[in-house]
């Protein structure tokens, strides 16, 4: 369950969950879900814990740009979002859903456990996981970019995954 549980939460909040390929709905059979839930709930309270001064940095080089994750405090596990603009539009999806609230929902208010570092210095948002949302919500049907994660219990075995992939790809199709 372990390497189930860290696989999910780097897939999930790598980089803030601003990627392309962020794991951003995990599938649990329902044998296995509340064993999964209640280790990855605990995983995403320590990374919420350990956000803290996370500074970004650009290298030229060449003709290209790359941007790197330098971090003033090497503890930290996860920063910000890219700008506030995102923070705004991750914080409308999370409260436009339908879904329950399992952890996080919220910009980060205060000052960080890890290090002291003022949350309001930043566009802080925590991992948040949502239950409970339907194949309608726009968090189902769309991509957050950002550290959101809805997580869906299945109990009928790889028929209703196949169903639920095929109804999303039709969603996006549309």
């Amino acid at each position: 369950m372990p390497a189930a549980v860290n696989g999910a939460a780097f897939a999930a909040f790598v980089a803030s969950g601003q990627t392309c390929v962020s794991g951003t709905r995990i599938l649990i059979q329902d044998q296995v879900y509340d064993e999964f839930m209640a280790f990855f709930l605990e995983k995403v309270e320590s990374i919420k814990r350990r956000m803290g001064n996370r500074e970004y940095a650009c290298l030229l080089l060449t003709s290209v740009i790359l941007t790197s994750s330098a971090a003033a405090n090497p503890e930290s596990t996860m920063g910000t979002v890219i700008s506030q603009k995102s923070l705004e539009r991750i914080d409308a999806m999370v409260k436009r859903s339908s879904g329950t609230i399992l952890a996080g929902g919220e910009r980060l208010q205060g000052l960080s456990e890890l290090d002291g570092f003022d949350f309001s210095q930043g566009a802080f948002y925590p991992p948040t996981v949502i239950a409970d949302v339907g194949l309608e919500d726009e968090l189902w049907i769309e991509e957050v970019f950002g550290p959101v994660v809805v997580v869906k219990k299945f109990s009928v075995g790889l028929v209703m995954m196949i169903n639920v992939s095929c109804n999303l790809i039709d969603e996006l199709a549309d």
